[in-house]
């Protein structure tokens, strides 16, 4: 399977933009993210302080879920690196946890390509990445980053999409779009997902290709209620990944294809929310 050329030609300046909308798609990652962070805090007592990296880290939604689980006095003396290629994300960041109750502690935020981190060698104790891989060119190299700036023995945790609605959604409204309704130009090519990702046994060969020396890669699923809204339909333009789909002269054909045959699918008439679900692969790697 190849991935989409929307996915590989995403820019840091429609990643920034991105973050306007996040919010409302905010609880899917952040219902992983718990997860994933249960799994970061697993030898967390064996440190006096940690250094951790969120890569790749959005809107620090990882963060947020990992701080209150580490113990007070280990997070005291710890300290903590939010990454991203996307300088929105990165300010999106600083605000929330400048505005947040550790805002005392020792944080840097670093605008970086996950392909080519600027850390030292076995900088970190632990690391998280979110959904990110899926959308690096050349993910294997990122996995080597991730690997290098690792400490020995510590746990790296990387989650990608087996599956989930949000593309399914695009994709089926993109084809009622233009198949219904004769939209000008030619269809965009539907979105897609390497099976590198989407398959946990590749995904866990390629990570222990990118220099790991164990791992296990769960599959978690479930799914969400999306609240039904003009700032929803808004959320999913401002995304790259669906950007050629949701523009302006589309959004009176949203309610139409929402109770269209496809669209029922998705959509909870009796109280308005868009059903979405989900299933990630989480990986945890020990180097």
């Amino acid at each position: 399977v190849k991935m989409s050329k929307e996915i590989l030609t995403t820019t840091n300046e429609q990643w920034s933009k991105a973050v306007i909308g996040y919010d409302l798609f905010k609880q899917i990652v952040q219902y992983f993210s718990i997860i994933s962070s249960n799994i970061l805090i697993q030898n967390i007592t064996s440190y006096n302080g940690i250094k951790f990296l969120d890569n790749c880290c959005g809107p620090a939604t990882l963060t947020l879920e990992l701080l209150p689980l580490i113990p007070s006095d280990i997070l005291q003396s710890s300290s903590i690196y939010l990454a991203d290629f996307s300088s929105g994300m990165i300010d999106a960041s600083k605000n929330i946890l400048s505005s947040s109750e550790y805002s005392n502690l020792s944080i840097n935020y670093d605008v970086l390509d996950a392909q080519e981190l600027s850390y030292a060698d076995n900088t970190f104790t632990h690391i998280g990445c979110m959904f990110s891989v899926m959308m690096i060119k050349d993910y294997i190299k990122s996995y080597r980053e991730m690997c290098r700036v690792l400490q020995s023995n510590g746990i790296c945790v990387i989650g990608t999409w087996k599956f989930i609605d949000n593309l399914n959604i695009c994709n089926d409204f993109r084809e009622f779009i233009w198949k219904s309704h004769g939209s000008i130009g030619d269809m965009p090519e539907p979105i897609v997902m390497n099976e590198n990702h989407r398959n946990p046994s590749l995904f866990q060969l390629d990570l222990l290709e990118g220099g790991f020396s164990k791992v296990e890669v769960v599959e978690y699923s479930t799914t969400f209620h999306l609240a039904n809204s003009e700032n929803l339909y808004y959320a999913f333009s401002t995304n790259p990944l669906f950007k050629d789909t949701f523009v302006e002269g589309h959004h009176t054909k949203w309610v139409e294809f929402l109770n269209s045959s496809v669209g029922k699918r998705y959509y909870n008439k009796e109280n308005d929310t868009i059903v979405v679900e989900a299933t990630a692969n989480i990986a945890k790697c020990i180097k």
